[in-house]
């Protein structure tokens, strides 16, 4: 009889261990896409290229890339004010396998650079692709605004008279002619400008001496002294003339020349003056005093005190005045101003420089008409 014997050996767990996991091979193969798969097989991604940019519009760029990656989640795309402005990153991403990407609401005329780089997800950890080729595109420009129609062209004349409202001077210049204003009102319309002419006949002949543009109601026009003229302004367009305003007459008086001063006391000096006018109808004497402390080296007030006093209203004619005007000022300087008249249109006005105090025997010399001498007149006086 065969008689069997089982032998049963101890064998220690860590030692069993060791025999199955001798390092040469897996326990069992890797699935593609197993969780243990290395991380330099999940790391690489395969950048975009061929990125290029389309200008669409004055707003709009159309980008489009090469995907060369095979388990990217996104594209990441980075945007640039011009080649040498920093990148950043757009709000918006682009899903897996897509191509293109239209940039809207940009501003015209304006340089933009694009850089896009793929990104893949594995868990919880995120992978990039190095960025792709920079590609570069200008916004267009804006149309140019449309040209402003053409004016319409009149097919009549214009239908509103004209009126001359006033011819009047402005202001008196010693010794130079002052402009003579012309206005007029006007609201007719089809008005290509205005025509403004003048009679020295009385009427009987006239002559353009300016044409202005329809925005105008007034003009300047040269005038000699003495010389009665008459104005009249015609609206005027490509097809005719408009009836002709109402004429204005207008006339002023010769300058005064020759203003002298001697003084006959402490408060009286006899003034006179050259009479050039045939037409005046009134002389007015006006002074003006002035003065300005001298401070030498010293600190003092430097502001100057001046006054305006109406002297006298003389009759045509006139060359002559006593007036003890002056001696209201114990100092400074005094300059008497005579000015013909002639139905409230001054002459350009004569003047006489006197120093104060004025002694008996100082005579000043005759000042004529001077040319830097200049008189304005308001509703408050000179």
């Amino acid at each position: 009889m065969r008689t069997v014997r089982r032998l049963f050996f101890t064998v220690p767990t860590a030692t069993m261990l060791l025999i199955g996991c001798d390092g040469r091979q897996p326990l069992a193969p890797s699935a593609p896409g197993d969780v243990r798969e290395s991380a330099a097989s999940n790391t690489k991604i395969d950048a975009p290229s061929n990125l290029t940019a389309l200008s669409r519009s004055t707003s709009q760029i159309d980008i489009a890339w090469r995907d060369n990656a095979t388990d990217e989640a996104r594209f990441e795309i980075e945007r640039a004010s011009g080649p040498t402005a920093p990148f950043a990153l757009l709000s918006v991403s682009v899903g897996a396998n897509v191509t293109t990407y239209q940039d809207i609401g940009l501003q015209a005329a304006t340089e933009y650079c694009y850089r896009v780089r793929a990104v893949r997800m594995a868990g919880k950890q995120t992978f990039y692709s190095t960025f792709s080729n920079v590609a570069c595109a200008s916004t267009a420009s804006p149309p140019p605004p449309p040209p402003p129609p053409p004016p319409l062209q009149p097919t009549a004349v214009p239908v509103a008279a004209t009126e001359v409202v006033m011819v009047g001077r402005t202001e008196q210049f010693a010794g130079q002619l002052s402009p003579v204003w012309v206005s007029w009102a006007h609201t007719g319309e089809y008005v290509a400008g205005f025509r403004v002419e003048r009679s020295a006949d009385a009427g009987a002949s006239w002559i353009a001496v300016a044409s202005v543009s329809p925005t105008l109601r007034s003009t300047e026009v040269a005038v000699a002294p003495e010389q009665e003229h008459h104005f009249r302004v015609i609206a005027f367009n490509t097809v005719g003339d408009a009836p002709v305003s109402n004429s204005a007459r207008f006339i002023y008086p010769a300058a005064v020349n020759s203003v002298a001063v001697v003084a006959v006391d402490s408060q009286t000096a006899n003034l006179t003056w050259q009479d050039n006018s045939a037409i005046e109808d009134r002389y007015e004497v006006w002074l003006y005093w002035f003065y300005v402390p001298y401070c030498g080296s010293s600190a003092c007030n430097a502001e100057m005190y001046s006054d305006w006093v109406f002297v006298a209203d003389l009759p045509a004619n006139s060359t002559a005045l006593t007036t003890d005007a002056h001696s209201s000022y114990s100092y400074g300087n005094a300059i008497y101003f005579v000015i013909a008249r002639k139905n409230g249109v001054y002459s350009d006005a004569g003047s006489v420089t006197v120093p104060l105090p004025l002694t008996p025997a100082q005579l000043s010399g005759t000042s004529g008409t001077s040319a830097a001498t200049r008189l304005r007149r308001s509703a408050a006086g000179w």
